[in-house]
């Protein structure tokens, strides 16, 4: 036995190793590693969609490759011919330039997936892969891949750029090429209830896109957390960061069970934006960005004593809404709903949409923003006596 295999066996399972080291594999040799397939958090999100049977021609074609420390995986500017996942060890992502110099990019610990972006757009390497310390590498042949990952990877994009047609301003009217290449920057992700996606006063290098769900923005922390609005499908979050280059103003956590992104990083995706996409967005941005923070202002300001209930989770954006709200609030005696989002019986369900809708009502300027360049998402809702309508879903 090599030196290599022994080492290998001390990280991946036994049975998963001499499966992979055979070319013939049985029905039960497939079972097997699409269950040991279903740990390694990458591949598994990547092949969610997929049917059992293409699942199952992965599995028989995926091999092992091992590389002591120091070895040359693949160098930058060399064909993108095989997808690689790290099974154990780590690779050193590197950029080298043509006078020699070498800059650390990322190191990539087991389970991270290398290689897919190449061989989709048929572009050469990026950058150079070298083994850290012992690595122990994943393989599929890059023909394998595509014949088996092509008609699952287009449906996606389609619908990327379906999705990114009506919440981007102009994107429609880019060549496919563009709009694909802009949507296949953001990958799809899940979170889950009270889970983090930004924090206030931290710097996010991602710009996520809501596709399904709510998340709520909120200022402080307990006990002095105050809520100021949920923001739903379309709606971009740490925008101001990725585009205008400050701070998150506010703490995105996720209000439904479940939210459903697209997310980009800011390095892959700002250079493939056209210029002029780009320039509405950033504007767009800095809109919202003096919106945000004129609500927090007005809802900082005012006090409970001012509306005779606590409203501290429906902070508003003007005077009417606060008024509607108070007279709900004491009609109904619906304080505890506020304090109770849980309680869900038909009657407080009612009262609990009826003050979701008051909620946001939102500022004029923003109104003749939107009405005169558009937003991600507000020029879906229709038009209302000649500005566009934001309801407690818009992008604000």
């Amino acid at each position: 036995m090599s030196l290599l295999t022994q080492k290998t066996r001390k990280n991946i399972p036994q049975n998963v190793f001499e499966i992979l080291q055979r070319s013939d594999r049985s029905t039960t040799d497939i079972e097997r590693l699409l269950e040991y397939f279903k740990t390694i958090e990458d591949l598994a999100n990547y092949t969610a969609e997929l049917s059992k049977r293409s699942l199952s021609q992965l599995a028989a074609n995926f091999y092992i490759e091992e590389y002591e420390a120091g070895q040359e995986v693949f160098q930058k500017g060399a064909k993108s011919d095989k997808l690689y996942i790290v099974l154990r060890g780590h690779l050193s992502m590197i950029d080298r330039s043509s006078d020699g110099t070498e800059k650390l990019i990322a190191t990539l610990p087991k389970g991270k997936m290398i290689g897919e972006r190449g061989l989709i757009r048929d572009q050469p390497r990026q950058l150079s892969a070298v083994a850290k310390d012992y690595v122990v590498l994943l393989a599929l042949n890059g023909d394998k891949f595509k014949s088996l990952m092509m008609n699952n990877i287009s449906a996606e994009l389609n619908e990327k750029v379906s999705f990114f047609n009506t919440y981007i301003p102009d994107f429609k009217i880019y060549s496919n090429s563009i709009r694909e290449k802009i949507a296949y920057a953001f990958e799809f992700i899940e979170v889950h209830k009270k889970d983090i996606v930004v924090e206030e006063g931290s710097f996010s290098e991602a710009l996520y896109y809501i596709v399904e769900g709510e998340c709520v923005l909120s200022k402080g922390v307990p006990p002095k957390k105050r809520n100021i609005m949920t923001v739903g499908r379309g709606c971009s979050i740490a925008d101001e960061c990725v585009l205008l280059g400050k701070r998150a103003e506010f703490t995105a956590s996720v209000w439904t069970d479940t939210v459903k992104f697209y997310k980009a990083k800011r390095a892959d995706l700002l250079p493939l934006i056209p210029e002029e996409i780009m320039f509405k967005l950033v504007g767009l941005s800095r809109a919202k960005f003096i919106s945000r923070n004129n609500v927090n202002e007005r809802a900082t300001a005012q006090t409970k004593t001012r509306l005779g209930k606590s409203t501290n989770n429906f902070p508003l954006a003007s005077q009417r809404a606060q008024k509607l709200i108070t007279q709900t609030l004491n009609r109904n005696s619906s304080t505890h709903i506020i304090a109770s989002p849980s309680n869900e019986s038909p009657k407080n369900c009612k009262y609990k949409l009826t003050l979701e809708k008051l909620r946001d009502i939102t500022i004029e300027r923003f109104y003749k923003f939107n009405a005169n360049s558009g937003s991600l998402s507000d020029k879906t809702r229709g038009q209302t006596r000649g500005h566009a309508r934001i309801s407690s879903r818009s992008s604000l």
